[in-house]
Formats: C-alpha cells, structure tokens, sequence
C-alpha cells in the first residue's frame, strides 16, 4: 500500500488526483508569549474565534507571529518553516531539524528562530530524523520508479558541522521513523521495525509491522504502532514483540515514552497506557467529526492536536491540553485554516521542550507544509 510519502509526491506530480492522495495520507497518518502595549506596533491578538477582534495587550512581535488569547492567556503561534512536503522535524535542545521530502534536503535553524541552514542535499525523499549527540541520522524513503517496493530506500548519518554522510543500512524499502538509542539506530521500513549499530554493521529485525511512521526508543525498549492500530512494544536486545493494546483505529501520530507510561491516541480518544500494558486511561475525547491527530506529553501535561479531515470543511484544526493528574482541558491553538483553497488540514507531529509546544500541520491539495512553534 503507498505510503504518506507516495501520496504526497504523487499528488504534487500530478500522478494521483488530490482527492486520492488525501484518502492515502488519510489513512496513514524562544520567544513566548509577549504582553506589551498595543501602542509598541506588531499585529493585534485574535480572541480564537478567528473575528480578529483586538485582545488588549496581547501582541505579536513580528509578521512571522500570530496572537491569540485563548481561554484566557496570551498565545503566540509563530510560523518557523513554510515549504512543500516537510517529512517531519526534531529538536536538540539549540536547533530545529527538518527533512524536505520534496526538495530531497535535511535543514536546520536556531530553536528560537533565524535563517535556515541546509545541511544535506540531492537525497531520495527523506522522512525520517533523529539527532543525537553531534550526529544526525536519518531515513531516506525510495524512488517513486521503484513503486512498490521502494528497494533503494537507506539510513545514513551524518556528523553536524562536517559531514559527510555514512550508509548505515542500504536497500530498506520505504524506510520513515528513525530513533537512536546509546549504542544503535532503529528504523521502520514498509514491513519491519529494524536495528543497527551507529557504526555500522547488518541491519537486524525486532519486529513486523505495516505503515510505522513513528518510533519511539525508551529504557531498553522500543515502541511502534502500524495502520492496523497495534501499539507494540520490543526489546532493544531482541525476542517477540508484544502488542500493548489494539487500538481501536488507525492510531494517531507519534506514542511518547514518559514515567512508566505510554501516551498514544486513537481516532477519537488520547490514552495514557502502563509501559508493561494493563488498562488505559483515557485523558482526552475528540468526535470522529474531528479526531485526534497526534498526542504527546511532558511531565505534567498531555497534548493533543485535532481537527475536521474533510477537504470541503474549513473548520481548521486545535490543539489542547490537560494536566496529567486530571483539570481542566485548555485550548493552545484553534482555527487553524488552509493555507489556500480547501484540502487536506493534518496534525503531523507533536513536540515539545521547557517552554515551548512545535508541531507540523499539512494544508491545501498540494499537501504543503508549515513547522510551527506555540508558547506552551
């Protein structure tokens, strides 16, 4: 089955009507918040409902940022990364990392924003990333000519500030989600969760699995989950994997690894699971109107970003979040619109830092893509 990948190349190629590759992706998928005087200049908050109405004091502070009070405190939403078929993205704690599936690059800026840096160019479609102490790893996915199989899919690394790249693992179809640990690199091709060490060496499988386009290294473990909705848990050494819960429906975005427990999603509910299974606790509910997208966690709160997948809607989409020891749910980020025209409007990834919430929003038939950055 085409991956998020295939349905987006292949849309913006003009291979596949839109309204397929959005069935197929679909399927798949430093500055805070200022309050100064609105006499200081900059753009005047919006009150969330998209009336723009003026919200007193709360300002953005450049023409890259959008303000908006919601539930009562001062967000601003600054858009860091405006290109096509952004694959996905990841933070060092300095920069911002991202892959440009379209252009074949891997680049990167200042966490707080400023001028993009392409680190790598000229590669097969890459998706997936991760950074890791001075080197970056990452997936690249296949040619379109060699659908289906993908075959000259690899992972490679790259030391930052000097290059160049090292094949870790060649020929590994479809190959998306990457993940480091100490010692070794894990990756997902088309039908397995794979391991190798950083050096180098023959790749080896962990397990099977359809479609992970997220993995999720922690204490000696891996995590996955596939389109069929089975979030699984291996071990890094090797043995069987074991199937934490059957998720109800295609599971939504990335699982994250925090205190013993795992936070996934479904297309309807966020749950928080024991990391050696056991019941789930349900901490957020969407309707299947407007599911869940992607669902993350800090150590005090959980994340979730949702909104209307309906290409003729524009309903736009929001992110929320709750305390992990129970509250009240508040609204980070609501109406998020097209880009331009109608299509697709998809919570891609959630990630956050100390202060900050980033995620990756897909919008408009061609699938374009916008890395944002949101005060938490």
């Amino acid at each position: 089955m085409p991956s998020l990948t295939d349905a987006t190349t292949a849309a913006q190629g003009g291979r596949w009507p839109s309204v397929v590759a959005l069935a197929l992706l679909t399927a798949l998928v430093s500055c805070g918040g200022m309050l100064v005087d609105d006499t200081s200049g900059g753009r005047s908050g919006e009150n969330g409902t998209g009336n723009g109405e003026r919200s007193g004091r709360c300002v953005a502070p450049d023409a890259r940022s959008k303000a908006l009070v919601l539930d009562g405190v001062c967000r601003i939403l600054t858009t860091l990364v405006d290109q096509q078929m952004i694959g996905t993205f990841e933070l060092d704690g300095s920069f911002f990392y991202w892959t440009n599936t379209y252009e074949g690059t891997i680049e990167r800026m200042p966490v707080g924003g400023g001028a993009a840096t392409t680190l790598v160019r000229d590669l097969n479609r890459p998706v997936g990333i991760a950074v890791d102490r001075g080197l970056l790893f990452f997936s690249e996915f296949g040619s379109l000519s060699r659908m289906p199989t993908y075959d000259d899919g690899s992972v490679q690394s790259f030391v930052l500030d000097d290059g160049p790249s090292k094949v870790i693992a060649a020929r590994q179809p479809g190959a998306r989600a990457v993940a480091t640990d100490d010692d070794n690199v894990y990756w997902a091709t088309s039908s397995a969760v794979m391991k190798a060490s950083k050096s180098g060496g023959a790749p080896t499988t962990l397990g099977a699995t359809s479609l992970s386009t997220e993995l999720v290294v922690d204490e000696g473990f891996v995590y996955w989950h596939s389109l069929e909705g089975a979030l699984t848990k291996g071990a890094t050494s090797g043995g069987d994997p074991v199937v934490l819960r059957r998720l109800k429906r295609s599971p939504a975005g990335s699982p994250t690894v925090r205190n013993g427990r795992v936070y996934a999603g479904t297309d309807t509910e966020g749950l928080s699971i024991p990391m050696d299974g056991g019941p789930a606790e349900v901490l957020a509910r969407e309707p299947k109107e407007a599911p869940i997208h992607a669902v993350t966690a800090d150590d005090t709160y959980v994340y979730w970003a949702s909104g209307n997948l309906d290409p003729d809607v524009d309903e736009g989409g929001t992110i929320k979040r709750r305390p992990l020891a129970g509250g009240p749910t508040t609204t980070i980020v609501a109406k998020l619109g097209f880009r331009s025209g109608g299509g697709s409007k998809i919570f891609a990834r959630l990630r956050t830092d100390a202060t900050h919430l980033y995620f990756h929003y897909l919008t408009g038939y061609s699938l374009d893509g916008r890395l944002y950055r949101v005060n938490k």
